[in-house]
């Protein structure tokens, strides 16, 4: 399924190389003061991103990944992660979570 829609992409002029040409230019509105434009850019590579197939898929047993964690952010929220270090509150239960499921894997090697 993933060959057939990165073939699709590429005979539609969505090459590799022109998603990176697109990539590379929406990631130049994170710093926009303008959040519809942070939004934007965050849904674009959010959707090229799930096109080619480069998430994880979700898992059946509810273990939430970090990347999926990010995910459930709003701009706000990431911003404030990023530049003020306060993680969301109402995160804060699957945050752990993750925490503690790295720091085993983490001791394992």
């Amino acid at each position: 399924m993933q060959q057939a829609v990165a073939e699709l992409l590429d005979a539609n002029g969505l090459s590799d190389g022109k998603l990176l040409e697109i990539h590379a230019r929406f990631l130049t509105l994170h710093a926009s003061p303008e959040p519809q434009e942070k939004a934007l850019a965050l849904k674009a590579l959010d959707m090229a991103y799930r096109l080619k197939g480069a998430y994880a898929p979700d898992r059946e047993d509810g273990e939430v990944s970090l990347y999926a964690l990010v995910r459930k952010m709003t701009v706000e929220e990431l911003e404030d992660f990023l530049e003020r270090k306060i993680f969301p509150e109402r995160l804060r239960d699957e945050g752990m979570r993750v925490v503690a499921r790295l720091q085993s894997a983490a001791g394992r090697m």
